[in-house]
């Protein structure tokens, strides 16, 4: 994906629960025991959202994926880095835990976003459980699950955030999706579960930290 292939139209399959690293996500947040595995978010781009986007589906076929870190100054970044904005992409079935993503970014007039399953875009998300670790510096938009939304409808549904949103300077927090950029776009969250703490400095929520059009319905909140 990050060499320009965007997997439209094809579905990828997690055949089996994947460790990546070791170790305590809660050490790595207060900068201890540092894994060697850095993740690399899948798509993504320095500049435009439109760049090196996943497009396809993945399928976590009921499996976990655990032991994630980044720290890292990039503009999209999570599990995936870029969903395809036109909202094609799915993601679905998986669990991601023990994980920890800091994003060390500032604001430079171009709209970042970091999630634990999706930095930005669009497209839906289908019965996800995470519990991870998501940090954001001062740099804006960051989620539960994603960052933010771009230019095209975002669906949540059956998904369950139990980790840690923070931003020490930042804005747009949310447990589900920190913020929904395009008021010409809706974003609805369903049948959700948020039990973690959100905290930052503006514009925080325990589902969404800001949006323009948003349905949210049968949510349950506890954090």
């Amino acid at each position: 994906c990050n060499a320009g292939n965007t997997f439209a139209g094809k579905t990828v399959k997690l055949g089996t629960d994947i460790k990546v690293n070791i170790g305590y996500a809660t050490d790595w947040e207060q900068n201890k025991n540092i894994p060697n595995n850095v993740w690399i978010p899948i798509g993504g781009g320095p500049g435009s959202a439109d760049v090196l986007p996943f497009a396809g589906t993945f399928d976590g076929q009921g499996h976990t994926i655990s032991g994630l870190y980044f720290k890292s100054s990039g503009n999209y970044l999570g599990l995936f880095g870029i969903l395809d904005t036109k909202g094609s992409s799915v993601i679905r079935n998986v669990s991601l835990t023990n994980s920890c993503f800091i994003s060390t970014g500032t604001w430079t007039g171009v709209s970042t976003g970091l999630g634990s399953i999706a930095g930005s875009g669009a497209g839906k998300l289908d019965t996800i459980y995470s519990d991870a670790i998501v940090i954001s510096d001062s740099a804006n938009n960051a989620g539960g699950l994603v960052g933010t939304q771009r230019y095209s409808d975002l669906e949540v549904t059956n998904c369950w955030f139990d980790g840690k949103v923070t931003g020490i300077n930042a804005t747009h927090l949310g447990g589900i999706i920190g913020q929904g950029t395009s008021y010409m776009d809706s974003s609805t969250v369903r049948n959700c579960l948020v039990t973690a703490d959100v905290e930052g400095k503006n514009c925080i929520g325990a589902i969404y930290g800001s949006t323009y059009d948003a349905t949210i319905d049968s949510c349950i909140v506890d954090g």
